[in-house]
């Protein structure tokens, strides 16, 4: 997706899943790729907080300090006037995207995104369905129940054209086996995995508290 944004092919991601599934390591593993690997790649990111979903514009406003004219602009229209006006908002956010990439591809990251406030969402929105010929890739991520809860409207752009949803799976046996492993635990046998499994769902946060707690010996 990030080569696409490259070629002018504007993309949108959302990998959504349950708490701890490895959502936020996976957009920074990938960052990591991205930056090391492709010259040029500018990123600007945001994330949700859950005591601030009625503060308007905090994740504008993280967007925003971005440096350049187009970020001041951006946080300054965050608190004009028109601020009630998620549109102007969005508009200034395009323009802040604009001026980034004329230096190469963007990549864009709201993380828990479930916990942005209304009007950042709806600047976003704004901002995303103008995304044409842009050299702009949009990570978001969100709880998994939390998505029956996004706008229609930024549904309708996940599973169009430029959208993609991925949805992130539990560890399997082997992928635990290995975990353990890396904990040092020599012999974690194939029974012990499979109950792992099913009793953390696959959840690596889960199932690290177990592995940690357990004595090795056990």
């Amino acid at each position: 997706r990030l080569a696409d944004a490259r070629g002018g092919r504007p993309r949108i991601v959302q990998i959504q899943g349950p708490p701890g599934i490895g959502k936020t390591a996976l957009v920074e593993r990938f960052l990591d790729t991205a930056t090391d690997t492709a010259t040029g790649v500018t990123v600007v990111r945001a994330s949700g907080e859950e005591g601030e979903t009625l503060l308007a514009y905090g994740v504008i406003d993280q967007l925003a300090r971005s440096p350049g004219v187009a970020g001041d602009a951006l946080l300054a229209a965050t608190r004009s006037a028109d601020a009630a006006d998620p549109v102007a908002v969005g508009t200034r956010l395009l323009e802040l995207l604009g001026e980034l990439e004329a230096a190469g591809p963007v990549v864009l990251v709201v993380d828990d995104l479930h916990w942005a406030d209304r009007l950042s969402v709806r600047a976003l929105v704004f901002a995303l369905r103008r995304l044409i010929a842009d050299q702009v890739l949009v990570i978001l991520a969100v709880r998994e129940d939390d998505v029956a809860g996004q706008p229609e409207s930024l549904r309708r752009l996940l599973t169009g054209h430029r959208g993609n949803v991925v949805r992130l799976p539990g560890l399997d046996d082997r992928d635990l086996t290995a975990l353990a492993t890396l904990l040092g635990i020599e012999s974690f046998p194939a029974p012990a995995a499979h109950r792992l499994r099913r009793e953390t769902r696959g959840n690596p946060l889960h199932a690290l508290a177990v592995l940690e707690e357990v004595p090795t010996d056990e």
